[in-house]
């Protein structure tokens, strides 16, 4: 007999006159991709509709939903202990160099990680070359191709970009976000990522981030500017940093001390994703029992 919680099945097994060793825990699951990420309509059901229209609306409703569960499931994006993806035109202003280094700390700190780069349109002259050098840059701190995942190397149809939609399904189970463009007006990204309650590291050295943002909710740390950031005139703000192995380290500390135990809604949204997926409760609760496995 297959049981939700624990706690119950004592009394399940006396009142149906089972052993207590008969009753099984199987938690309920949840399709955590289409609850996030919605269903896919089944356009043959709408016979009125043309081919060309049933193709276009395949294309904008179906097709992103597709995607973002395609790479749930080959990257087991679920199954990770902590999540985080950068959108970016791989300007080497944008500087995802330092998110790669702190998510490879935070490996080196024991959690299972997943960095996922949206690579957009950065498909030729410097582009390509800063592309194999974050590539390298991933390889030599300790991140796999299954952990450090460039959007434009994953498939043919996401070389150049990808539909906004999945970036922002991606967005929804992320843990946070952090920005080190050393130049931005505005950016929606940031904006976007606390819209799903990603944690923000912003770039202490761009100070319109703390006006528009503010600091109570969100960390700055010191990544440069393309301007001054003193005077807030033309210019550049450089920094050195000495032992990149420590900084990062301190940095992945933080982020991790925010996303574990400061924040409860992303702690807890953190354990339902590994723990309640259909994944997990199969291989771990459900299988077992198929397989006449003793469990509990």
């Amino acid at each position: 007999v297959a049981y939700p919680n624990d706690w119950d099945r004592k009394r399940v097994a006396q009142n149906w006159g089972y052993e207590l060793d008969e009753v099984k825990t199987v938690h309920h699951p949840s399709d955590f991709t289409e609850l996030m990420f919605g269903k896919e309509i089944d356009l043959s059901e709408y016979t009125s509709l043309s081919d060309e229209d049933k193709q276009r609306l395949d294309k904008e409703i179906n097709y992103p939903i597709r995607l973002s569960k395609d790479l749930v499931d080959e990257f087991d994006l679920l199954s990770a202990d902590v999540i985080s993806a950068y959108p970016c035109r791989l300007d080497r202003g944008k500087q995802p160099e330092f998110l790669i280094k702190t998510m490879a700390k935070m490996k080196d700190l024991g959690r299972s990680v997943r960095c996922i780069l949206f690579d957009f349109h950065s498909t030729g002259d410097d582009k390509v070359v800063y592309k194999e050098e974050l590539q390298k840059i991933a390889m030599e701190w300790g991140l796999t191709p299954h952990e450090m995942i460039f959007i434009s190397k994953w498939r043919e149809d996401t070389f150049l970009n990808v539909p906004r939609e999945v970036v922002m399904n991606i967005k929804k189970i992320s843990d946070f976000h952090m920005h080190p463009s050393t130049s931005e007006t505005y950016s929606l990204v940031v904006q976007e990522s606390m819209v799903w309650r990603n944690f923000c590291i912003l770039n202490h050295h761009t100070p319109y981030m703390r006006d528009i943002y503010g600091s109570r909710n969100v960390i700055h740390e010191e990544f440069g500017s393309a301007v001054n950031s003193l005077t807030g005139e033309n210019g550049a703000t450089n920094i050195n940093i000495f032992d990149e192995q420590k900084h990062f380290e301190n940095v992945a500390n933080k982020v991790l001390y925010f996303i574990e135990q400061a924040n409860p809604v992303i702690a807890q949204w953190r354990f339902i994703r590994q723990t309640k997926n259909l994944k997990y409760i199969f291989r771990r609760q459900l299988e077992p029992l198929l397989y006449g496995l003793n469990v509990r």
